[in-house]
């Protein structure tokens, strides 16, 4: 398809947008149902225990347990489709995101993803018991550190028919014993000082959490905090509407995000007779549907898309989840491309039928938006890290030793807002190696830490990357690593073309080079706080002086010609930016596009560095 043919580049997101990636389906379609118990991924802490696994159900919340203990409500058990405290409390440990009565009839799902970084459930596509309409979907993530996120779609809401105590809703997490948890109205914001909290919603039509995100922060939940924020126009979404002939459906696997290669258009209880589904694109939702019959003869079908971007053969038709089978899929990977986010089109299936005159049914209609998910996260606050976009640029400098050639990074990033300090570094290593602390040295703590070799730089990175990842605050695909030499001069110049971003100048007012800060005690100069100068167009501090920074790089000569995330691995020795605080280095020692390259084993007080979260490479 047209739609999806430049991959360029891709902003980042916020935390708050469905993660699309759904994983697997635990079921479709069925009806008061605690689904086999999975595994978590991880040890999740909560409330002075932990707990490896989960019972899923279709009614809006999970059970923990370990290996069945405690054991879950049972299908069918009224306690699982009468959302009341008593039932949310009754029967062990229960994180409820929309405790509601529900079902996942006419195109409903539940799924699971469980990794060592974070366990993802989804209830995609359900209804209101007795209201068709609206389909709403929401989702819970669990993480290793005991953080728990509600996530909640558009469309939730609480409007069941069946009356009675089966129309209240209760949203919240209890430790499933002793007395009901706290009462509070969680989108007010706020903490609570209980172990436990929940709000309940009695009768029908009053859920005021909808496109919001619910947050508890705790671990072992000696206090639960929680604060809700509105979930982003740039979202990945999927909406089904309308009804498909013949039983034919249409369904997704996870949703259209951006970077999503696995996502799936999913044709559902395709006929008997038909090999496979055809899968029609279009401009223009159709929404209520077309009839075909006047124009094709298709008795009780309807036209959900134009169709104007064409028609598309699936799978072969498979066995799938049970109550859609068989299936035939289209897969629809969604490239990196920053252009396309906010993008809608329509979709539909076709199928051949031999129970319609004109010997094809339709499905219903599906309406994608491209967007950003939550795999995009943003890195814990305490780094400092700063959002960098991709970009074409040109490296080097016309008349030195750095001839200037293109270069395009095609991945965003993050770059260290400051260098990394020596508390910084402490807190990763246990250690501080830098010269520059004690009496003679005020702040330090503030300061770049220093002597540090490019081996030992590497070392914190892979340090924080581990530690990070267990938090679930590392996307798939990235780590905290140095910069590449070529990410390192993308972020100095912040969009400029001169010898330094602060122009065609620098001076000591506005860097610490040249001996700046020199003084009786270190007559040469010594290292500054970070951040004691003006930051670059991005926001970053000391991108010239203080200390000499560290990239990933072996030294080398440039490529000639045009290149893409360019990265040199093999040489002996590593590249060097940014000059630092000694009395001998120079303005030019300190421009945008000056490199050095000394072996990776050195390590004295004119060497730090600064450390980007970026896609993984290995030097």
């Amino acid at each position: 398809m047209r739609i999806l043919a430049t991959a360029l580049a891709m902003p980042l997101a916020a935390q708050n947008c469905f993660w699309g990636d759904f994983g697997s389906s635990l079921g479709y379609g069925t009806t008061d149902t605690v689904y086999a118990i999975r595994p978590i991924g991880f040890a999740f802490p909560f409330a002075g225990a932990s707990y490896t696994d989960i019972h899923v159900n279709d009614h809006g919340f999970v059970q923990l347990s370990n290996g069945g203990v405690p054991a879950p409500l049972t299908t069918n058990s009224p306690a699982l489709y009468t959302p009341t405290v008593a039932n949310f409390v009754a029967g062990g440990p229960k994180i409820a995101p929309l405790y509601s009565d529900m079902t996942l009839a006419g195109g409903g799902e539940c799924w699971i993803r469980s990794t060592p970084t974070q366990c993802t459930v989804t209830w995609h596509n359900v209804q209101s018991y007795g209201i068709p309409s609206p389909r709403f979907s929401f989702q819970l993530v669990l993480r290793p550190n005991g953080d728990v996120q509600f996530l909640y779609g558009p469309g939730c809401t609480n409007n069941s028919t069946f009356g009675g105590v089966s129309a209240n809703a209760v949203v919240g997490i209890t430790n499933g014993v002793g007395p009901a948890p706290a009462s509070r109205d969680l989108s007010a914001g706020g903490g609570s000082f209980s172990s436990t909290t929940h709000e309940e919603f009695v009768g029908a039509n009053t859920f005021d959490l909808a496109n919001n995100t619910l947050g508890f922060t705790g671990g072992v939940f000696g206090s639960v905090l929680f604060s809700t924020a509105g979930a982003p126009a740039n979202c990945a979404t999927t909406t089904r509407y309308g009804a498909g002939c013949d039983g034919l459906g249409l369904g997704a696997v996870g949703l259209p995000a951006i970077g999503n290669a696995s996502f799936q258009l999913r044709a559902e209880a395709v006929p008997a007779v038909s090999p496979l589904a055809f899968f029609a694109f279009g401009t223009v939702a159709q929404n209520p549907g077309l009839p075909l019959g006047p124009l094709l003869g298709m008795t009780g079908c309807s036209g959900h898309t134009n169709a104007d971007l064409g028609i598309f053969g699936g799978s072969p038709a498979a066995a799938g989840p049970t109550g859609i089978t068989p299936v035939s899929s289209y897969g629809l990977a969604i490239p990196v491309s920053a252009p396309l986010i906010g993008t809608t089109f329509a979709t539909q299936a076709l199928a051949l039928s031999l129970a319609n005159p004109f010997g094809l049914a339709s499905s219903n209609g599906l309406e994608l938006r491209l967007g950003i998910d939550g795999s995009r996260i943003q890195p814990n606050p305490q780094w400092n890290m700063v959002a960098i976009a991709p970009g074409t640029f040109q490296m080097g400098q016309v008349g030195v030793a750095e001839p200037v050639h293109q270069v395009t990074l095609s991945a965003p990033f993050w770059m260290g807002k400051y260098e990394v300090t020596q508390a910084q570094y402490q807190s990763v290593m246990g250690s501080n190696p830098s010269f520059f602390q004690g009496a003679s040295a005020p702040n330090a703590p503030q300061r770049p830490v220093e002597l540090v070799s490019w081996n030992d730089a590497v070392a914190y990175c892979q340090r924080l990357t581990a530690s990070e990842q267990v938090a679930g605050r590392v996307p798939a695909g990235y780590q905290y690593r140095l910069p590449t030499e070529a990410e390192w001069e993308y972020c100095c110049r912040a969009g400029t073309t001169t010898a330094w971003h602060t122009g065609a100048s620098l001076s000591t007012s506005q860097a610490n080079f040249q001996g700046a800060l020199a003084n009786a005690t270190h007559p040469d100069g010594q290292t500054a706080v970070v951040g004691s100068y003006a930051p670059n167009a991005f926001g970053l501090h000391d991108m010239h002086g203080n200390v000499w920074e560290w990239c990933l790089d072996s030294s080398a000569p440039y490529a000639p010609g045009p290149v893409t995330n360019p990265f040199v691995t093999g040489g002996t020795f590593r590249i060097i930016r940014s000059g630092c605080w000694d009395s001998a280095i120079t303005a030019s020692l300190c421009r945008s596009a000056s490199r050095s390259g000394p072996l990776p084993t050195i390590a004295n007080d004119i060497i730090g560095f600064r450390v980007v979260l970026a896609p993984v490479l290995v030097p």
